[in-house]
């Protein structure tokens, strides 16, 4: 039921519906015409990518990119591609489209074009559960865990004005010290304190502190289907289905 009150919500036809189509730009005609979006994603990086044990592929992404082909009017084409392969294949026309969850890079635009994001990773604030947390890190007093050499380290070396910062081997480490009482605060990675908050909640999620914003990405000369993907996620974005999907994969708490 969910599903086709979903469908009819992204109903995106022809090239009429997309404004800006370019002349001469047959992209998206071509998509239509095969009636599969070939979409290019490194699947290990769960919950937005992985093989399941039956050998198919499941995540956020996978979903999000389920919804766009359908939005198309076309099926999803599954095509697991090493990371730093995902933007080769995209140039070689081995893919149409990647959703494995890239963050937008000024450096590429001239090649590629970015959706908008549909999803802000980065470092967050953790802290003991019924623990005020702070709004910034430079409030922050007592034991704050950090993962070593992380971008969460450099952060505490630039910002932090009153607290201990204590170094530890991986973010696992600094949930577990947290959740241990050994830590009273730690900084990690979004993704990873949605995962652990939503399986163990021993740990409460506060201010997100640096923001990087994952896209759907298309070639850039492929106007016509860029323009038919960035409508189509739009509409997706302003779903009731999407927030279900986002709590399937990311928690309640994310």
């Amino acid at each position: 039921m969910r599903r086709r009150q979903f469908l009819r919500i992204l109903a995106v036809t022809g090239c009429a519906a997309v404004a800006g189509c370019a002349a001469g730009d047959n992209s998206l005609a071509l998509v239509r015409r095969s009636g599969r979006l070939r979409v290019g994603l490194d699947a290990s990086f769960p919950p937005f990518e992985a093989v399941a044990p039956e050998g198919n592929i499941v995540g956020l992404d996978a979903d999000l990119a389920s919804y766009v082909a359908s939005a198309l009017g076309v099926q999803p084409e599954w095509h697991n591609i090493a990371y730093d392969g995902l933007y080769d294949a995209l140039a070689a026309r081995q893919v149409d489209m990647l959703a494995s969850a890239l963050p937008s890079d000024p450096l590429r635009t001239r090649d590629v074009s970015y959706s908008q994001p549909y999803f802000y990773d980065g470092v967050v604030l953790i802290g003991e559960p019924g623990a005020p947390l702070a709004a910034k890190l430079a409030d922050v007093t007592g034991r704050l865990a950090v993962e070593m050499g992380s971008e969460s380290a450099a952060l505490a070396r630039r910002l932090v004005r009153r607290a201990e910062v204590i170094e530890m081997m991986s973010e696992a480490d600094v949930m577990a010290a947290v959740a241990g009482a050994k830590a009273d605060w730690g900084l990690v990675g979004l993704v990873s304190a949605c995962a652990h908050a939503e399986t163990s909640g021993s740990f409460v999620i506060g201010v997100q502190l640096t923001q990087v914003p994952y896209c759907l990405v298309t070639r850039a000369q492929d106007k016509a289907l860029s323009q038919a993907v960035s409508a189509a996620l739009e509409s997706i974005l302003a779903s009731a289905a999407w927030q279900a999907c986002r709590r399937k994969w990311l928690g309640a708490k994310c």
